[in-house]
């Protein structure tokens, strides 16, 4: 569980770099991403 909130971490932070570069493109690819880490983690979650 420690890990999956470590790559979370890892990946909010990657996404947010990316965010300050290249707000247009990378703002559709958050959100997809987002929304399949949460499907992700309450899959786990059973």
């Amino acid at each position: 569980m420690k890990n999956n909130s470590m790559i979370v971490g890892i990946v909010i932070g990657l996404l947010a770099g990316i965010l300050f570069t290249k707000i247009n493109f990378t703002t559709i690819v958050t959100l997809v991403l987002g929304i399949w880490i949460g499907h992700y983690i309450s899959n786990n979650k059973k």
